[in-house]
């Protein structure tokens, strides 16, 4: 009597138990359901991984495409809520740069990051952020057609920052916008203010503003040009104005352009500027969008989009010990990502 009385002591003590555990299962799965449903991740429980940024990014109250950018390229721009997130993988490539940054834009995944939230001086990749600006200001492909006379203020005043511009002359908007993007020009991009009409504070603040909308929380810019090392970002955020630049109908066709054809002189031909870029075509790359920089202070720097073999990805060097450096920094960094 004993025996079975113990026997079923057991027995109802195993059922209780194992209850228990399909209850905390179904517990938890209604938790991961509930959850992945309030931030649209149940395609991705489901999945369904594939569906387009919109629908993978969209939690609207966080982060969502500012209205300035192109809708044509919506489901791309989504892909900067995903910048935020970690590295998939531990371990990457060994590089001298200070901080870096690789981004799947078609995988939604970052791939590697190296001190990606430093705070670090970006020199002329502002002039990303600057060009961004001046475009949301309206001035767009007819806009850039007119002519735009500079003066004094668009002068570089601090040493080494050259321009190929004369002072009391116009140009047209093309010829500033893509010296700006393609070969550095400081004195094009000094111009941006003087052409959108604005003071150069609220150009500026406008470049501040710019950068919050795509979610920079950890950037400040003081010039249109990048020369003061005041002008500060990090890997990370710099990647999300890259992408964006990519995307965008305006800023893309300068910033992915090989060379840019100016009239910098007043009565004489046409100049060939060449890019700064020298992964322009990177086993046969094609380059949406890159920018260069460099102070002393700010060192070798870079942010590109490029498409290879159809896959693109978003990279961001800063702090490369020199120009040599930099390109090498970059070729080890792209190298390991086609194998990841």
């Amino acid at each position: 009597m004993q025996k079975k009385y113990f026997r079923a002591v057991v027995v109802s003590s195993l059922s209780c138990s194992i209850c228990f555990l399909i209850f905390l299962i179904l517990l938890k799965t209604t938790m991961r359901i509930q959850g992945a449903l309030a931030s649209n991740d149940i395609f991705v429980l489901l999945g369904l991984s594939d569906v387009e940024w919109s629908t993978r990014f969209s939690d609207i109250e966080e982060w969502s495409p500012p209205h300035w950018l192109d809708h044509e390229h919506y489901s791309e721009v989504w892909s900067i809520q995903g910048i935020d997130q970690n590295p998939i993988f531990d371990k990457g490539p060994r590089i001298r740069a200070r901080a870096a940054f690789i981004y799947d834009i078609d995988r939604g995944e970052v791939l590697f990051d190296k001190q990606a939230d430093e705070i670090w001086p970006v020199a002329s990749l502002t002039k990303t952020v600057s060009a961004l600006t001046l475009a949301t200001e309206g001035f767009t492909h007819a806009e850039l057609e007119q002519k735009y006379c500079l003066d004094n203020e668009s002068k570089p005043s601090l040493p080494g920052a050259k321009t190929r511009f004369s002072y009391k002359n116009c140009y047209s908007g093309w010829d500033l916008f893509g010296s700006a993007l393609v070969s550095s020009d400081n004195g094009a991009a000094l111009s941006f203010p003087r052409i959108s009409g604005l003071p150069t504070d609220v150009f500026v603040e406008k470049m501040n503003t710019l950068a919050q909308d795509l979610d920079m929380s950890r950037s400040s810019f003081v010039d249109s040009a990048g020369l003061s090392d005041d002008n500060l970002s990090t890997a990370r955020d710099m990647t999300k104005a890259i992408v964006a630049a990519a995307f965008h109908p305006t800023v893309s066709i300068s910033s992915s352009a090989p060379s840019w054809f100016s009239r910098p002189k007043v009565n004489k031909g046409a100049y060939r500027r060449n890019t700064t870029n020298k992964l322009m075509k990177w086993h046969n790359a094609h380059t949406l969008a890159a920018k260069t920089g460099f102070t002393f202070t700010a060192d070798g720097c870079y942010s590109t989009v490029m498409e290879v073999d159809g896959r693109r990805i978003a990279m961001t060097i800063l702090g490369s010990p020199s120009l040599r450096q930099r390109w090498k920094d970059a070729r080890k960094l792209l190298d390991w990502t086609m194998k990841h």
